[in-house]
């Protein structure tokens, strides 16, 4: 949760196994807002993040960002846990 607090996602649902969090449509981007998953699956996490088009659609035109967005995830994540 500190993590996505770092990189100004704002958490939506939060359990044991799950967390989304979502960022909201900023003027300067190309989207209309962003979801973040986080899965905890026994040792596995796994993390899918998704850029909305217009009225709430998903978005394909993002692909890159939305991996680079997980990427960024995923390096803080693995450095606070090396920590």
């Amino acid at each position: 949760i500190k993590i996505l607090q770092e990189l100004n996602w704002k958490v939506n649902i939060k359990k044991n196994d799950i967390v989304i969090a979502n960022q909201g449509f900023d003027l300067a981007s190309t989207d209309w807002g962003k979801q973040i998953v986080i899965i905890f699956d026994h040792q596995d996490v796994l993390v899918n993040s998704i850029a909305f088009g217009r009225y709430s659609t998903i978005s394909p035109f993002h692909w890159f960002a939305n991996r680079n967005r997980e990427k960024k995830f995923i390096q803080k994540f693995l450095e606070d846990n090396n920590r």
